[in-house]
């Protein structure tokens, strides 16, 4: 038995490399800014919300599901930016009190202009025929 354990060249190679590739898993993700590290490299888009009748709101688009405000103000301080459009029958001081829950959290908010009669709305883009008639 003892001339059998001498040579133990494979077990130390099988060693070192289980080794190093246990290293290589492990420091491999390092430096790539991971979400929850920290500072976050690139900052990720701004949400948009609709201010809708009835005090409701709704992500995305005008026609989508509605939320509740607190849902928009953490998924909007997990942006850092949230756009908002009002429609035409929303209540104005609906939309003043979402534009100031959002600011009173830390989002950056930029208010959509409101459409003017005519205005082709974000979800109606203007066809190229069109265009190259304006």
């Amino acid at each position: 038995m003892s001339t059998r354990n001498k040579n133990n060249k494979g077990i130390t190679l099988a060693v070192v490399g289980a080794g190093a590739g246990l290293l290589w898993l492990l420091w491999r993700g390092r430096g790539k800014g991971k979400p929850g590290d920290g500072e976050r490299s690139s900052p990720s888009a701004a949400v948009t919300v609709w201010i809708l009748s009835g005090d409701r709101l709704a992500l995305g688009r005008s026609d989508g599901a509605s939320v509740d405000l607190a849902t928009v103000v953490a998924l909007a301080r997990a942006a850092g930016a949230a756009d908002t459009h009002a429609t035409g029958d929303a209540r104005h001081g609906w939309v003043e009190q979402v534009n100031q829950a959002l600011e009173a959290a830390g989002v950056k908010v930029s208010v959509a202009p409101p459409l003017r009669y005519g205005e082709p709305t974000p979800r109606d883009p203007v066809s190229r025929s069109r265009s190259s008639l304006l």
